[in-house]
């Protein structure tokens, strides 16, 4: 009898799984849920697309554009093709409670054998007054990026304040600028990028950014001496919140910090995190942590049939084996392509994976795995960016600041590289303008040897 997959999610994870599953098992049926009325695309690029950097059609995934391990296999909207179909903009209400079909809100209920979910994260808004008036936006999806870009077209704001300093935050700011757009960003932290850089690194960017800008208007015959926002259209606000959201004539007018301080504003973007989608889980009974839906080694619930990946699941660091959200698209890719085998195996006796499988002791491993479940070696949660035109990638997941480190410096005027080492194993680093030693770092830590530069 053919197997029936049910797939919540149409993002990295989701759709890592859908390939991987139509890889493994050919004749399954397998359906594809997305409340997003959109056909797949990238997260990745919506910077690009805020910026004008790249049209909207770029954003969208080729059917046979590439992942680790995954050739896509596309529908055209809500079309089956090859065994799959996709659903678009429909919102899955409810798992059943015997675990056997999901209930869609346009009244449809399908049944499924296996069922991953993937339902990613939410932006998340302060609860703050004005946090929700014309004008205030997020920045997580392709329909809030057309959000933004439909209030540019039809408002021409001049100002902008980028509530969080985060990755999203900044590629959010670098985006706006890019259309001309003075922005304040506004940092309850001491320093940008908070989770994710260290503070030195932090203001090597802040006199990166200071720079490029400069220099640019310098190219223009402006005077720059001062790189403050007159000169350079960008201020940022170290250790500040925002109190208030102030709108006159249905407008907005500006937002007031809490050391009371007014800034002048034609929008606001909250750049303040992301919480993970569980709500479907916890109604159907399934077992939720801090961080998300938890799963074990081979992506698997706490219910029998059920599967789940991506932003919304609580997954180990590599490193520590501490639970944690890995909002990371690789990382994601990897859950969902593991979710698949162990959703495929499960069930047989005996069962050996094709050779384009899922690893179990390194993701740079090229022996197959020949037996099952296929276990989860944990999330290596790496940041990458491109801010203001700077190149940026990092880990410091595991980086306690009360313990001993040794460190590597490596810092020119055009870049900064720090790496954190316990006994030669390598345990975080920062790494801006010239991030040429990722690979090296990434496969380190994965395999557990000490680095060699």
């Amino acid at each position: 009898m053919k197997k029936k997959y049910v797939i919540i999610g149409n993002s990295a994870a989701g759709l890592a799984a859908v390939n991987r599953l139509k890889e493994l098992d050919p004749e399954a049926k397998i359906i594809c849920i997305s409340k997003e009325l959109e056909k797949p695309y990238n997260k990745c690029r919506l910077t690009d697309y805020l910026s004008g950097k790249m049209p909207e059609q770029g954003v969208f995934l080729g059917e046979n554009e590439y992942l680790p391990g995954n050739n896509f296999c596309l529908a055209s909207e809500n079309v089956q093709e090859n065994g799959i179909e996709f659903i678009f903009g429909v919102k899955v209400d409810k798992i059943a409670s015997d675990n056997s079909m999901v209930l869609l809100d346009n009244g449809k209920e399908i049944s499924f054998d296996k069922l991953f979910i993937a339902t990613g994260a939410k932006p998340v808004r302060l609860n703050i007054p004005g946090a929700n008036d014309n004008g205030t936006f997020v920045f997580h999806t392709l329909q809030d990026t057309n959000n933004i870009l439909k209030f540019i077209k039809d408002n021409k704001p001049k100002r902008a304040v980028i509530i969080g300093s985060g990755m999203t935050g900044m590629e959010c700011a670098s985006a706006l600028h890019e259309r001309k757009i003075e922005v304040d960003i506004i940092e309850l932290s001491t320093h940008i990028l908070p989770s994710c850089c260290d503070k030195i690194g932090a203001e090597f960017i802040e006199n990166a950014i200071a720079k490029k800008i400069s220099g640019f208007l310098d190219m223009t015959g402006q005077n720059c001496q001062e790189r403050n926002k007159e000169k350079t259209g960008v201020s940022i606000y170290h250790n500040e919140s925002v109190k208030e959201i102030i709108s006159e004539n249905g407008k907005l007018s500006c937002v007031v910090l809490n050391s009371g301080k007014f800034i002048a504003t034609d929008m606001v973007v909250f750049a303040v995190g992301v919480s993970a989608d569980i709500q479907l889980a916890k109604d159907a009974k399934i077992e939720t942590g801090e961080f998300g839906i938890i799963t074990n080694d081979f992506m698997h619930t706490n219910v029998a049939n059920i599967y789940a990946g991506g932003d919304c699941a609580q997954v180990k660091d590599i490193l520590t084996g501490k639970s944690i959200r890995s909002n990371a698209w690789h990382d994601a890719t990897t859950q969902g392509q593991i979710a698949a085998d162990n959703m495929y195996l499960s069930g047989f006796n005996q069962a050996v994976l094709p050779e384009s499988s899922s690893f179990i002791e390194s993701a740079f491993d090229s022996k197959p795995v020949e037996s099952f479940p296929v276990k989860y070696i944990g999330a290596l949660p790496t940041s990458y960016s491109d801010i203001f035109g700077i190149n940026f990638a990092s880990y410091l997941g595991v980086i306690n600041h009360q313990l001993k480190y040794d460190f590597i410096f490596d810092v020119g005027p055009d870049f900064y590289n720090k790496i954190w080492l316990q006994d030669g194993f390598v345990k975080g680093f920062v790494l801006i303008g010239d991030i040429s030693k990722i690979g090296k770092l990434k496969r380190s830590i994965i395999a557990g040897k000490r680095l060699e530069l």
